[in-house]
């Protein structure tokens, strides 16, 4: 009781991040259809939410999801007879995966980051500087 929660209405953005938050993790849990499944790494919006809000994911065993091993940011699976270990897993170390994720955020996926590394390899293959044009 009070562990579950049904709505039929979409969560605003501060109520779904809250909830995300709250809980120990998140699945990602994909089947392979074809390419845009299989190649789609950082682009799980489910995935990089529960990471951005300190909750460790537990991922499909796909290699564009392998940084979720690499960074110690959740548990890729191959099976799901390996989910209930992967929780065991998290669970008992709660705070490590929380501090991986937060870490993983700040230094490899922060807006900072990717927008500044997008400004130079714009400017190396344009010669244009983006960064004179918004300042």
């Amino acid at each position: 009781p009070g562990k579950i929660f049904w709505s039929d209405e979409p969560l605003s953005e501060p109520d779904l991040n809250s909830l995300v938050a709250f809980c120990l993790g998140s699945f990602a849990l994909y089947r392979n259809m074809g390419p845009n499944i299989e190649h789609m790494g950082f682009s799980s919006g489910k995935l990089m939410r529960s990471i951005a809000r300190g909750r460790p994911v537990i991922t499909s065993n796909f290699s564009s999801l392998s940084f979720v091993t690499e960074h110690q940011v959740g548990i890729q699976v191959n099976h799901p007879a390996e989910i209930a270990e992967a929780l065991k897993k998290i669970s008992l170390n709660k705070d490590f995966y929380s501090k991986q994720c937060l870490n993983f955020c700040k230094h490899f996926v922060s807006f900072e980051n990717a927008w500044d590394k997008f400004c130079y390899q714009l400017r190396e293959a344009t010669q244009f500087n983006l960064n004179q044009l918004i300042s």
